[in-house]
């Protein structure tokens, strides 16, 4: 029972991805011709692959501009009209980048250490000691007017920023960083 729903789950499947097409043969000898039927690709693969490099290009785009990281090229065969087999190829990478940079994003978002040491890079211990002696690396602390991983008050936060998550409070602390050294925090490394 289960083989022969499997093998009507694939016919459905190969009735899907392919289409007949009606091909005359040679004459078959009684005046009448024949016709064989041959499975070309449907056009709507094609164009439903690019419409998916086309989206998942910018989901990797946004994810890897929130990382500051520069981004994936586009590929040149890409962008002209070629086999639609390379181009379902070239959708199926951008899925995977695409699920890479976001993955990583949302580690990031959501891990305050690991955020600290991407965005601090050799100052990474440093910054360790700083959030921790401030909010014991909790998104959510709150000291008064001071809020989030570094404890930045209202007009640190107005200058430089500040957000819901470890990845963007990192990069608003880096900036800080950037403009003050340590001197701004009671906390030292």
């Amino acid at each position: 029972m289960r083989v022969i729903a499997g093998l009507s789950v694939l016919a459905a499947a190969l009735a899907y991805f392919t289409y007949p097409t009606n091909v005359p043969t040679a004459d078959a000898g009684h005046g009448t011709r024949q016709t064989r039927h041959t499975h070309k690709q449907m056009p709507h693969q094609c164009n439903d692959a690019r419409k998916a490099i086309t989206y998942y290009r910018g989901k990797t785009w946004e994810a890897q501009d929130e990382l500051h990281q520069s981004r994936f090229p586009t590929l040149y065969p890409e962008r002209t009209p070629g086999r639609c087999a390379y181009i379902q190829y070239a959708a199926s990478r951008w899925h995977g980048n695409s699920r890479h940079a976001n993955g990583r994003l949302f580690y990031l978002q959501t891990t305050p250490k690991a955020a600290i040491c991407y965005v601090f890079g050799s100052y990474c211990s440093q910054a360790l000691a700083v959030s921790w002696c401030e909010s014991r690396y909790h998104i959510t602390a709150n000291n008064g007017q001071y809020l989030g991983l570094f404890q930045m008050g209202e007009y640190a936060r107005s200058r430089y920023g500040h957000g819901n998550d470890a990845l963007t409070q990192s990069f608003a602390a880096h900036e800080y960083f950037l403009d003050a050294g340590w001197g701004p925090w009671s906390c030292k490394p």
